[in-house]
């Protein structure tokens, strides 16, 4: 054998070799589809509950955040952690699997739904805000006003159970604080919470016209609040089935999906499924009213629910 048949054997090793390792990697970091790309509008929101400019608008606003320096190689890049993410919260399937149709690993589309959950969450204080200014104020209760025919009102509350694992040990009750309320402006909530003069509840059991009129209108005024809620959880069903992690990462994910939905609506990217409204006039206070509280809603009862 001559040595031009040596060479051009190992000419040939050498692009086996090549050949094994490139299909290695092709195996272990397989080429992912982009279904921004790969998609059209209808489908694209039928599996992440955003339109595709939305999508892609969140994409660019996170993207400094996302996009850190890696020494990895086949990082994910921004767009593809906002895919997984999105996936997840419109699904709330197991990692996984969400890995598996990103093709990904597990550890990775945890690490994806992580970054762009805290990246989201970290915008909360331009997306979740109560009204500050006396402008603000006055524009908030007009427009419940308006809406309902409930006057002064600061805002709606109202709770929501979302499944998360039990992290063990007692939780203290949150609450609102009665300084964090203009004292002539009140949040309307249902009667599972105690009637108090920034925290006004419906009468439980209205005997009069003044009385309807005034349950009327809270119950306009509240809607809001359990409309949202309800939306919020048809839209992005994570928070319909359960949160399989650790309550720090689903304090996290609750706080990102609620930005993610208030900057939907910013965006004219409207959930447009019906909402079955829930009825909750039969709820009980688990806490004592307070005397003010029920002071201020009868002084509000003659003075707007009178005629």
């Amino acid at each position: 054998m001559t040595d031009d048949d040596l060479s051009y054997l190992d000419d040939i090793e050498s692009l086996e070799i090549l050949e094994i390792i490139e299909r290695r990697m092709r195996s272990v970091h397989p080429d992912r589809a982009n279904d921004l790309d790969c998609m059209d509008n209808v489908s694209f929101r039928s599996r992440y509950r955003l339109n595709k400019d939305t999508a892609e608008s969140l994409i660019q606003m996170l993207d400094d955040t996302l996009s850190a320096p890696s020494e990895k190689n086949y990082a994910l890049s921004s767009t593809e952690k906002v895919l997984i993410a999105l996936r997840y919260y419109a699904t709330g399937s197991f990692q996984l699997v969400l890995g598996d149709l990103a093709k990904v690993s597990q550890s990775s589309a945890s690490r994806a739904i992580n970054d762009v959950s805290k990246a989201l969450a970290s915008l909360r204080p331009n997306y979740i805000r109560l009204p500050q200014t006396g402008l603000e104020l006055r524009q908030v209760s007009q427009e419940f006003y308006r809406n309902s025919g409930f006057p002064a009102v600061y805002g709606a509350i109202d709770c929501s159970h979302i499944p998360i694992i039990n992290p063990g040990g007692d939780l203290a009750e949150v609450a609102v604080l009665e300084n964090e309320v203009p004292p002539e402006y009140h949040l309307v909530g249902d009667n599972g919470y105690a009637c108090r003069s920034y925290l006004l509840t419906p009468f439980l059991d209205p005997s009069t016209p003044q009385e309807i009129r005034y349950n009327v209108a809270h119950k306009a005024a509240r809607n809001v609040v359990e409309r949202q809620y309800g939306i919020m959880k048809r839209r992005f069903a994570c928070l319909a089935t359960s949160l399989r992690c650790s309550l720090q990462n689903a304090m996290t994910v609750i706080v990102a999906i609620a930005v993610l939905h208030n900057i939907a609506l910013q965006m004219d990217d409207v959930f447009e499924e019906i909402i079955e409204e829930e009825d909750d006039e039969g709820n009980t206070p688990t806490v004592a009213n307070h005397a003010a509280g029920l002071a201020k809603r009868n002084a509000l009862l003659s003075t707007f629910f009178n005629n």
